[in-house]
C-alpha cells in the first residue's frame, strides 16, 4: 500500500512537467506556458480516468482468474511494456 501511495505522489508531481516538455519540444508548434500547462493537466485528467477504469477492470479480472494469476499477468504486462519501450527507443 505504501508503494502505491509513493508512486502516485511521485507521478502526480513529475508528470505535468514531463508533458509540458514533450509539448514544447514538438516541431512547428509554439504554445504559451498557459496552453502547455492546460494541455498537461488535461493529460493528467485522462490518466486519472484511466486509473479509475483500470482499477474497476482489475477487480473483474481478479474475480475471474484470481489474485495470484492477476499479479502474474500484471508483472508480465509490465515486463512486456519495458521490452517494447527498450526496443522502440534503441533506434533513437
Amino acid at each position: 500500500m505504501m508503494w502505491s501511495g509513493v508512486s502516485i505522489a511521485f507521478w502526480l508531481g513529475m508528470m505535468p512537467p514531463i508533458l509540458k516538455l514533450q509539448q514544447s519540444s514538438s516541431p512547428g508548434q509554439k504554445l504559451s506556458d498557459i496552453e502547455l500547462t492546460s494541455k498537461a493537466l488535461k493529460g493528467m485528467v485522462f490518466l486519472g480516468i484511466g486509473e479509475c477504469l483500470g482499477s474497476l477492470g482489475s477487480g473483474f479480472v481478479i474475480d475471474y482468474i484470481g489474485n495470484k494469476n492477476t499479479c502474474v499477468l500484471n508483472a508480465f504486462m509490465i515486463a512486456l511494456n519495458g521490452l517494447v519501450l527498450t526496443i522502440s527507443t534503441s533506434s533513437l
